[in-house]
């Protein structure tokens, strides 16, 4: 292509930015969005006859495309736009971000000990993010990670060498080895990348932007697997960064930091000028130090005991202040006078127990006593931690009897008169294929609970029979579904097309394509209306009697160019409520023209729904808080935010008879609350996979829930 010319009427080329083995890649203007943006358009266009590779190629760039569809929302990861094929090449594109990459800055100036702290401080909870939704990056290296001009935040780039742990491995094949010469630790050119394989290569730009050298130029091994940079030595930077630095680039797989969470937890423990480090706006990221497995939720509140904390080892890996958990365990010390300041402690063990929310207590309270037993490695008599922990314990034992007095019983007529938090029992388990749940929703009757795959596997579960029946396969992701009260099922998918199907019968009852992806969905109540979600623009479509009509078009924000990610729509029609990826939140009356925009959530908002009544609206954000909003008087709700500590809230769903609500969040974690009153009425921690899909029966005593590894789980609901 040249300067100057169209794709598709869609997109104009400006100019030429690389072409490599495989793809092009061009700077462009989107012409069909609002304010026609600057973007970034990759053409795969291989250079190779050779099959094999041009297979291998192929698959890495449609993983990309899969890849930023499913954590494009991150704000340190550029967002999709666009992803199509057009005269046999296909074609991606991609948000623009203005600034450099570090190799761009190394090339005027070099780092300090605060500058990488902060850095480490934003680019380790992306890591942290990445590897929770299964996707390793496996190129991390100067030249992928932007600094955007206007804050100097870093943005991770370049998916295309992607590894998605969900896939299933082939014995007959060999694995696809990608590489950057000095960030890539053994393990991956062996074909076996890990997580902490990113935290490695991350560890190495780090030391490169310190030392203004390539990490051929300072690597090097040793006989116990681990790998000590000489030349760190000679920087002025403080022993504990030494350290973390040198755990990020162990050559042993094992001796390394395991998460990106273990790594998060030493860094908070550096002793430097943070005053430094949050200089130019910055704001340190709260971090829970409980237990750095802690994003798998192996230990959430409700699990927590006295003997789960005993049984941890003292000095484990994952809170060793950046020395080897191996070394830690080996080592034999005597047993000494204690250090430890009871001020100091006793003063962070109020400050947790001050919290509002008894979970977060003892969460908390533990992470300090055991925090400290890690500061002073084996000087502590175990019996001292038996006696701080059991105190913890004590205290919200007496904290959560006193509070629960106000909890909310699942009961129509007293439902703000609860003495003792909600119970769950698993009655029944539907698994799909290995991709997340998109959708449940329960029919009409509650007999049936319909769930909708990713890959696209829409089935029809029988709660009787306990059995599943196929409904539709489609050849493309699902990106959206929504099913309304008339038995009408609507879904969008990556092949730009929507499509209605009757799950009575089983049939298609209409079909349509789309210019662009549709991200989000709602179906009228009254099966006149369907309203989708695209780039900032909303669509109302005439979905019957006839085939699907384009009624309206809207833009949520006019100087954005976001994904709407959630809809939800009035039974009627009338009410729409609409969130978008920067946490913008607009509310439609289409009776009275009346519209109105708010910016109360700070992040992407996952989750909108209605209660049974439709006078309350409930958003659900990345920014882990829940909203309630009145829609009569189109204004937050006067109540509380719910601080639902989920890490994020991906879906939500509102009991259909009182004043419940249920979220579910990346921790694994569901959780209830009167959202009337902000009261924590039961916690449901079955899972270490994400939630992804929430849905109460008809009567309100069963919950479905949905998960990212493609697990459906049903309860009962009892007192």
């Amino acid at each position: 292509m040249m300067m100057n010319d169209l794709l598709l009427d869609r997109y104009k080329i400006n100019s030429l930015l690389n072409a490599g083995s495989f793809s092009t890649i061009y700077l462009a203007q989107a012409l069909t969005l609002a304010e026609k943006p600057t973007c970034i358009l990759k053409q795969f266009k291989p250079q190779s006859d050779d099959l094999t590779l041009l297979k291998v190629a192929k698959e890495l760039f449609e993983r990309e495309a899969k890849v930023l569809r499913q954590i494009g929302h991150h704000p340190q990861i550029p967002q999709i736009l666009d992803y199509f094929e057009a005269d046999g090449v296909l074609y991606l594109v991609q948000e623009y971000i203005e600034g450099e990459t570090l190799r761009e800055f190394q090339h005027h100036s070099l780092w300090n000990e605060q500058q990488i702290v902060k850095f480490l401080r934003l680019m380790l909870p992306v890591l942290a993010f990445i590897h929770q939704q299964g996707i390793i990056h496996r190129d991390i290296k100067p030249e992928n990670v932007i600094l955007r001009s206007t804050d100097q935040k870093p943005f991770l780039i370049d998916f295309g060498a992607v590894k998605l742990r969900s896939q299933p491995t082939q014995t007959h094949t060999s694995p696809t080895i990608i590489h950057s010469y000095g960030y890539t630790p053994p393990e991956q050119l062996a074909g076996h990348a890990e997580e902490n394989s990113d935290l490695y290569a991350l560890g190495m730009t780090c030391i490169e932007m310190l030392l203004g050298e390539k990490p051929v130029s300072f690597a090097q091994g040793s006989e116990d697997g681990k790998r000590a940079i000489q030349k760190l030595e000679e920087l002025a930077i403080s022993d504990e960064l030494r350290s973390l630095l040198n755990q990020l680039v162990y050559v042993d797989v094992r001796q390394r930091y395991q998460s990106a969470n273990a790594a998060i937890a030493d860094l908070n423990q550096l002793k430097i000028n943070h005053e430094s480090v949050r200089s130019n706006g910055y704001t340190p990221t709260l971090i829970s130090c409980f237990d750095a497995d802690s994003a798998n939720l192996k230990y959430t509140p409700t699990q927590l005991s006295l003997d789960s904390v005993l049984k941890q080892p003292i000095g484990d890996k994952t809170q060793n202040l950046g020395r080897s958990a191996a070394n830690s365990r080996r080592q034999s010390v005597q047993p000494q006078l204690l250090q430890i300041d009871p001020k100091e402690l006793g003063r962070e063990l109020t400050q947790c127990l001050n919290h509002k929310n008894p979970e977060s207590q003892i969460r908390d309270a533990a992470a300090v006593v055991k925090a400290t037993l890690v500061k002073y490695s084996a000087a502590l008599l175990l019996s001292t931690f038996c006696v701080a922990i059991g105190s913890v314990s004590l205290y919200f034992f007496y904290f959560k009897a006193s509070s629960t007095q106000s909890a909310t019983p699942l009961s129509t007529a007293s439902i703000q008169e609860a003495q003792t938090l909600l119970k769950f029992q698993a009655v029944a388990q539907l698994q799909s294929d290995t991709s997340l749940i998109q959708f449940l929703k329960f029919t009409a009757q509650g007999q049936s609970l319909i769930s909708a795959s990713e890959l696209g596997l829409i089935q029809l579960y029988d709660l009787q029979t306990q059995t599943a029946q196929q409904l539709v396969k489609t050849s493309s992701e699902v990106l959206a579904v929504a099913h309304s009260q008339q038995e009408i099922l609507a879904f969008a998918t990556a092949d730009r097309s929507i499509e209605i199907w009757n799950p009575k019968t089983k049939q298609r009852v209409q079909r349509t394509t789309t210019e662009q992806l549709v991200w989000s969905l709602a179906v009228g109540g009254d099966r006149s209306s369907l309203v989708t979600g695209g780039l900032n623009t909303l669509q109302r479509w005439n979905a019957f009697p006839t085939e699907l009509k384009l009624a309206e078009t809207f833009e949520l924000a006019p100087e954005k160019t976001e994904p709407v990610r959630s809809i939800t729509l009035s039974t009627d029609g009338s009410i729409l409520a609409a969130g978008n990826a920067t946490g913008e939140l607009k509310v439609v009356h289409f009776e009275f023209d009346r519209t109105q925009l708010f910016h109360a959530h700070t992040k992407a908002i996952n989750a909108a729904v209605m209660n049974a009544s439709e006078t309350i609206l409930l958003t659900g954000s990345d920014d882990d808080t829940i909203r309630v909003w009145n829609l009569h008087t189109l204004q937050e709700y006067e109540r509380p935010v719910i601080q639902a500590e989920l890490g994020r809230v991906t879906a939500i769903a509102p009991h259909p008879n009182s004043n419940i609500v249920a979220a579910g969040g990346i921790y694994g974690a569901v959780k209830l609350w009167n959202w009337q009153t902000g009261q924590l009425i039961g916690v449901l921690s079955n899972s270490t996979a994400e939630i992804t899909a929430l849905a109460f029966s008809p009567d309100g005593n069963r919950l479905a829930v949905g998960t990212r590894d493609g697990k459906t789980t049903i309860f009962s609901i009892i007192k």
